[in-house]
């Protein structure tokens, strides 16, 4: 493996941990934050 490769996977694991965290806070917001219960609907 070249040095061009092994910067690149490094780059791709970068984006892959940056994309599970977006990911979780959407999850995290969607279930289990308590509903507002002021809101319409």
């Amino acid at each position: 493996m070249d040095a061009r490769s092994f910067w690149l996977a490094v780059i791709a694991m970068l984006a892959a941990v940056v994309a599970v965290f977006l990911y979780l806070r959407i999850v995290v917001a969607m279930f289990l934050e308590a509903p507002d219960l002021d809101a319409p609907r």
